[in-house]
């Protein structure tokens, strides 16, 4: 038997029309129709859908008789079908209900997240909720830093090597430059609701998070303008056991007096 042939035998064995068909595999009834009638076949994941609906290896659908296979293709009632459409809606529903669950968690992870009933009565700046302005306001801080930081090092690396020609170390500016940022980013950083970690593990964390910058900074000077590069790079050993030392130093400290 051919595939048309196939194919219609497994429909009717199953009992359903060619609408229904047609409406669970997501395609027009005419295009069942001509797939039954040979003036075309379905695509391969149609196919494999087939395959999976009526109970058949692929073979016995496209090249063989199914008439003659068997429990396998007898086994396809249209119940046998509806309950494997069931079962895919669940799952798109399960998909689903996963991807709104992820959205509400990112959208819990953004400081700056403001609900929908907060977010009807806002007009102005002055109507956002206390924790947002917070936020807000010490994010522009920080912004507003940074963007001096950069012009004092455009200013001061300019100055250095039109007035002194000492343009080749005065480009140490600019890491140097990237490294206070890197710090008074989490020096300034607030929480969720707008509050403050103590001063001590803020200033710990944000020297942990620069470290390797400052290393690299120091590094690049001792070795550009004292010739010190073969043991310049102990700098960097020495970082290896900074790095870690800080953030146990702010465990052991903070996390305790948290928990108390």
């Amino acid at each position: 038997m051919a595939f048309c042939d196939n194919l219609q035998y497994l429909r009717k064995l199953g009992k359903i029309t060619q609408e229904e068909l047609a409406e669970k595999l997501g395609v027009s009834r005419q295009s069942v129709s001509k797939w039954e009638t040979g003036e075309a076949y379905p695509e391969t994941e149609k196919i494999i859908a087939l395959c999976r609906m009526f109970g058949v290896s692929m073979d016995e659908l496209m090249l063989g008789d199914v008439s003659v296979c068997g429990g396998k293709a007898s086994g396809a009632s249209s119940e046998n079908i509806s309950s494997q459409t069931e079962d895919s809606s669940c799952k798109t529903s399960d998909a689903q209900e996963l991807e709104e669950q992820t959205s509400e968690k990112k959208q819990e992870d953004d400081i700056l997240f403001v609900t929908r009933e907060e977010a009807e009565k806002i007009e102005n700046f002055s109507d956002l909720p206390e924790r947002v302005r917070k936020v807000a306001k010490w994010k522009l801080v920080r912004h507003a830093i940074n963007s001096a930081l950069f012009a004092c090092a455009m200013i001061s690396f300019f100055c250095l090597g039109a007035i002194s020609n000492l343009w080749n170390p005065a480009w140490l500016l600019f890491p140097l430059c990237i490294s206070l940022c890197v710090f008074t980013d989490k020096l300034f950083s607030c929480k969720k609701d707008g509050t403050f970690a103590p001063l001590g593990k803020r200033i710990l964390k944000a020297f942990s998070s620069s470290v390797w910058l400052l290393a690299v900074t120091a590094y690049l000077f001792i070795g550009i303008v004292y010739s010190l590069w073969h043991p310049g790079w102990v700098i960097f050993i020495a970082c290896v056991f900074i790095s870690p030392l800080l953030e146990t130093v702010i465990g052991l400290i903070y996390i305790k007096k948290d928990k108390s």
